[in-house]
Formats: structure tokens, C-alpha cells, sequence
């Protein structure tokens, strides 16, 4: 505890850059968007699939322009590149305050979702992995706390916001926090940044994974068996949040109920990205990679066929420890497995990867909705598919083995 303490008071300005890029990426997230829905429709008169397509649509377009733009973390400064990326967020908010069509609405939604969900904190969470070796799981898991922190204090924030003032100027207040607080705080706190902890690529040159790329990881065999589990809890955990009305209807949960659950979600999501990162400094991300779906796996199971309030409680806490433990092995499994001078388009790839992911849950859980599946049923269904991913990535990336000298 006592090197955790001088670790944050060494590295509290760099750490605190993570944690604050992430936290201001949740106005992209579909949670956050989410409570907007309604007022959103009924402002444009717009249907439940003719809203959906939009999002659905402007996030699929988000996540391909990713993989392009996210490798420019390599190559830029990060104070200019978190100020490209933030003023892109400043502009999606600008869009959607003055949103009057579904067109104008599906290319703000498009900003959003590529500066906000993916560029923020693909910012925050690379330059944690690059900049820290030694305490790399720590400084992630410290970064990753800002999504909890905005599932705690946004949703009461926002709904408040939005019933006082309306939708759109509600995106006219969110933009304002980026030029007035988000870009002097983040300015200020690359300024007071000391020297990397421990850059691998310099320090050992014969390191082989210092050079290993895109390429390298996409001819990996390892990945492909990795990546089900990897895409696996945001496509799931978003298909039933954006369809949670379907669930609620048939669990008997009221939407006051399910809402005050978030709460647990942010507490288990915290402690567990936490934990997850003191764990990966002790041994590492490739040794914990096939635990970290287990807690989803067993909340989707037991939810489907247990009745009452009380499921509702477990399935939020098993989603807040697989986000949060998944979050930082899944970001510290990158730099172990291929080095850190190439790690931004790796990242860049992956998140884009995770955001087409949440693109698709949505519909794919309607049209079974649609056709008369029950909650039990998919969440059978899901299930099945979590327990196939944690074999397949039991066989994935493994510890190297020690040679013994005797």
C-alpha cells in the first residue's frame, strides 16, 4: 500500500490526464446518450427503429473511422492530439444542439461516438500503457475509473439537466465544460508530467515485441482465439441495455428500480478495474485474460431463470466486474503481447473492433425480440457464447514458460 500511495503522489498529473480523458469520453457512451432518447424522438418525431438506425449507423461509422485515426496517437504529440480530439467532441456537441433531422442528428451522433466512446478514451488508456511499465496495470486501472465515475454522477446529472433547460441546449452545457474546464485541465496536467516510468523500446532494443504492429497482431493466431471473449462484454452488456425495456417488461423490474442498480454497476465496476490492476503489476494481463468473463457469464445465466427484484442487483454487479476487470487486462494485454511503439494503431484497431460490436447487439436482439424469444432464452443464448469465448481464449495468449537452469 505504501508503494501505491508514493506511485500516485509521483505520477498524480499524468495519472489524473488518464482519468479525466476517460470520464469526459462517457458523452459518447450509449449510456449517457441514452437518457436523451425520448426527448430526442418526440422533439423529431421520430420511431424506436428509425432513432435505433441512426445511432446504429453513426456508431458502425465511427468505429471504421477509428482504425484510421486512432494510429495518429503514435505519431503526434499528445497535447495536440487531445486537442484535435477534444475539439471534434466540441463540434459533435455543437451538431446535436442544433439538430432538426435525422440527417443532421446521425452525423452528430457520428462525432459523438468517434470522438467521444472511442477517441478519449482510446487517448487516456494508450498514453497510461505507454507512458507507465512498471505500475502500467495500476495507472490503467486508474484511467478506466473515470467510466465508472460518470455511470455514478452522470445519469442523475443529465436527466436533471434535460428537464430544466431541454435536450438540446443540455448538449449546448456539455459542450461548454470542453473549451472552459476539460482543455486548461488537461493542458495544465501535460505540463507538471515527469519522465516515462519506463519505456521497454528504449531501454531494450533487441526486444523483439518493441517493433510488432497491426500486421503482426492480425497474422497472430492468438488474437483470433482472443478477440470473441474480447468483443464479447460490450456487445452484450450494450444489446441489453438498449433493450432493457423488453427485459424490464418480462422481470418485473420498474425502470426506477433498474436505474438505482446502475449504482452498484459503478461501485463493482471500480473495484474490480482496481483490483484487476494491482493483479496484472503482481503477475500479468496474459495470466488473468480467461477469468475476466466469468462474472458476466454467471450473472446472464442466473438472471435468466431467477425470478424478483434481487437478479437485477446481481446482473449489474456482474456486468460492473467484467467491465472493470476486463477494461484494464484487455488494455494492458497489448503492450505485453507486442510493445508499445505501435500501440495507439493497435488500440485504434481493437476499439474500433469493440465499438462495430456495439453496433450490432442492438439489432441483433430485436429481430429475436421480434420473433418471440423470451429473457431466459437469451440470456441462455448469451450465456452459450460466453462460455465458447472463455475456452476459445483459454488457448489464446499464455504466460512463457520458465526454463528451469538446474
Amino acid at each position: 500500500m505504501r508503494d501505491y500511495l508514493r506511485f500516485l503522489i509521483r505520477h498524480w498529473a499524468m495519472l489524473t490526464f488518464g482519468l479525466v480523458a476517460v470520464f469526459w469520453g462517457n458523452f459518447g457512451q450509449s449510456f449517457f446518450v441514452s437518457w436523451f432518447g425520448t426527448a430526442i424522438q418526440e422533439s423529431l418525431q421520430l420511431s424506436a427503429t428509425a432513432y435505433g438506425s441512426s445511432y446504429s449507423l453513426a456508431t458502425a461509422c465511427a468505429g471504421f473511422s477509428i482504425m484510421f485515426v486512432g494510429g495518429w496517437i503514435d505519431r503526434w504529440p499528445l497535447r495536440r492530439f487531445t486537442t484535435v480530439v477534444a475539439i471534434g467532441l466540441l463540434i459533435a456537441t455543437g451538431i446535436l444542439s442544433i439538430s432538426n433531422s435525422i440527417v443532421v442528428l446521425t452525423v452528430g451522433f457520428f462525432f459523438l461516438r468517434l470522438f467521444g466512446q472511442g477517441l478519449l478514451p482510446h487517448t487516456g488508456i494508450t498514453t497510461m500503457s505507454r507512458f507507465f511499465n512498471l505500475n502500467r496495470g495500476k495507472a490503467i486501472s486508474i484511467a478506466i475509473c473515470g467510466v465508472p465515475l460518470g455511470h455514478i454522477v452522470l445519469p442523475v446529472m443529465i436527466v436533471a439537466l434535460i428537464g430544466s433547460i431541454g435536450w438540446q441546449h443540455s448538449w449546448q452545457v456539455v459542450g461548454l465544460t470542453i473549451p472552459f474546464i476539460f482543455l486548461p485541465l488537461v493542458w495544465w496536467l501535460l505540463k507538471l508530467e515527469h519522465p516515462p516510468e519506463y519505456l521497454p523500446e528504449e531501454k531494450k532494443d533487441s526486444d523483439r515485441n518493441a517493433s510488432l504492429g497491426r500486421r503482426a497482431m492480425l497474422t497472430d493466431y492468438r488474437f483470433w482465439l482472443a478477440l470473441p471473449a474480447i468483443l464479447a462484454w460490450p456487445f452484450i452488456i450494450t444489446g441489453i441495455f438498449i433493450q432493457q425495456g423488453f427485459i424490464l417488461e418480462q422481470k418485473g423490474w420498474s425502470p426506477i428500480w433498474f436505474a438505482s442498480s446502475f449504482v452498484l454497476y459503478g461501485i463493482t465496476h471500480w473495484s474490480s478495474s482496481i483490483l484487476a490492476g494491482i493483479l496484472i503489476d503482481r503477475w500479468s494481463a496474459i495470466q488473468l485474460l480467461p477469468y475476466f468473463l466469468l462474472p458476466l457469464t454467471i450473472g446472464v445465466f442466473a438472471t435468466g431463470y431467477i425470478d424478483g427484484h434481487w437478479p437485477a442487483l446481481m446482473l449489474m454487479a456482474s456486468f460492473g466486474l467484467t467491465s472493470g476487470s476486463a477494461g484494464t487486462i484487455v488494455s494492458a494485454l497489448w503492450p505485453e503481447a507486442y510493445g508499445t511503439r505501435h500501440l495507439g494503431a493497435i488500440r485504434s484497431l481493437v476499439s474500433a473492433l469493440g465499438v462495430l460490436a456495439t453496433s450490432l447487439s442492438p439489432a441483433m436482439f430485436g429481430v429475436m425480440i421480434d420473433h418471440g424469444i423470451s429473457v431466459a432464452q437469451l440470456f441462455t443464448l448469451i450465456g452459450i457464447y460466453s462460455v465458447g469465448s472463455i475456452i476459445l481464449i483459454c488457448f489464446s495468449y499464455r504466460p512463457p514458460k520458465v526454463l528451469s537452469t538446474g
